[in-house]
């Protein structure tokens, strides 16, 4: 039955590495950008999603930031 199951199991998304533009800050995906948020407003709540939407819109900001994704050919250096 689990060699069955294996096939239809959803795979995790690869994670994209995220930048702050205000500080170059370079975060391993927007879970590590919202635990960085949490201690540098101290605050008790972030949430990723609002990082991960802002990285999709151009000039996108949260949190009183602008994100972007880093390109892949910068995360190989």
């Amino acid at each position: 039955l689990e060699k069955n199951l294996e096939k239809y199991r959803s795979t995790s998304p690869k994670i994209k590495k995220i930048r702050c533009i205000e500080t170059g800050q370079i975060f391993e995906g927007a879970r590590k950008a919202c635990e960085w948020l949490e201690f540098a407003l101290e605050t008790d709540y972030c949430d990723y999603r609002l990082i991960k939407q802002a990285c999709y819109r151009k000039n996108g900001k949260s949190y009183g930031y602008h994100w972007e994704f880093v390109k892949e050919a910068e995360n190989e250096n």
